[in-house]
């Protein structure tokens, strides 16, 4: 029977990506859980599995990159939140004008029609109320509260950047000429749609990850 500790796998639909799924508040990779994807999902019968040592120094990794990926997973509402309150106030400033130039027609019409006073200052007082919340519209469009910066990464492609090396450094426990090459369903870019459900929540495939990891290659080759 299985472990319960192993993460699930990618349930991958024809034409349809998995929605990304919530990440548990506990580090997702232990010695035998990643031992057993790498045994499921990595590891071909040209290649050796790592040792037990550099397994577990790999799950660390793994588990260390995953608390980045939880810190911004909980910021996300906020940053929801963030852009509702912004497009709010978009609308707003967008209405209060148009408010205001009705307004200021109806209290034209008023004062040629002789309105009695209290017609008037209704009027009036209107529209000082909305000078007064375009007035603060305009204030509050720059409030520091909006313009929270991203604490981590939230994307999975940036574990493209780091995880090579270490990943490169387990195999080599056991095959000391081993070198990941970029190959589209290669052990490194197999290992990486792997292990990235249970540290970002998303699901790439072994050919995303490797058309990322060549344009990773390329930019530091050419810079472009």
């Amino acid at each position: 029977m299985k472990s319960d500790t192993v993460p699930a796998k990618r349930a991958l639909t024809k034409g349809k990506r998995p929605q990304r799924k919530s990440l548990p508040d506990r580090p997702p990779f232990t010695l035998e859980s990643l031992r057993q994807l790498l045994a499921e999902e990595v590891i071909r019968r040209q290649q050796t599995m790592p040792g037990d040592a550099e397994i577990t120094e790999l799950a660390r990794i793994l588990n260390f990159w995953q608390g980045h990926y939880l810190i911004e997973q909980k910021s996300r509402a906020l940053r929801e939140l963030q852009r509702a309150a912004l497009a709010a106030l978009a609308t707003l400033a967008n209405v209060f004008p148009r408010l205001r130039d009705l307004t200021e027609s109806f209290e034209a019409n008023a004062v040629q029609d002789q309105a009695p006073p209290a017609i008037l200052a209704i009027l009036r007082k209107r529209l000082a109320e909305i000078d007064a919340a375009r007035d603060f519209i305009a204030k509050a469009e720059g409030f520091s509260v909006w313009a929270d910066p991203s604490l981590a990464p939230d994307r999975w492609q940036w574990l493209a950047d780091v995880l090579p090396i270490d990943f490169e450094n387990a195999m080599r426990s056991t095959d000391p000429n081993y070198k990941a090459r970029l190959s589209h369903n290669g052990p490194l870019a197999r290992f990486i749609a792997a292990v990235v459900p249970s540290l970002t929540g998303q699901h790439p495939t072994p050919d995303s990850v490797a058309t990322q990891l060549k344009k990773l290659r390329k930019l530091r080759t050419t810079g472009i």
